[in-house]
């Protein structure tokens, strides 16, 4: 029981030396406006194709256009919009 405490303590001693780094990045305004005003829902669409090509290896999941209709640009378009009118929350 004492050998147990004993590392125990041992533990909490050494981490507590142990520093914590934290890090954060820092948004900068003009590259987000940027970024922002330049991106169009088929570039969303493009980067969410590859992004579930390259988690799960499926291609083409977000289709221009289905049996149901073309790809919903006006919904991409409003988030795109949000962001840019709500960047200071970013």
């Amino acid at each position: 029981m004492k050998r147990i405490i004993a590392v125990f303590l041992i533990v909490v001693l050494f981490c507590s030396f142990v520093p914590e780094v934290r890090t954060y990045s820092e948004i900068n305004e003009d590259k987000l406006v940027e970024y922002l005003k330049n991106l169009t829902p088929e570039k969303v669409r493009e980067k969410a194709n590859e992004d579930m090509k390259e988690l799960y290896g499926l291609d083409n999941y977000y289709p221009a256009s289905t049996k149901y209709g073309p790809f919903k640009v006006a919904l991409i378009q409003e988030q795109i919009n949000e962001g840019f009118n709500n960047r200071k929350n970013l």
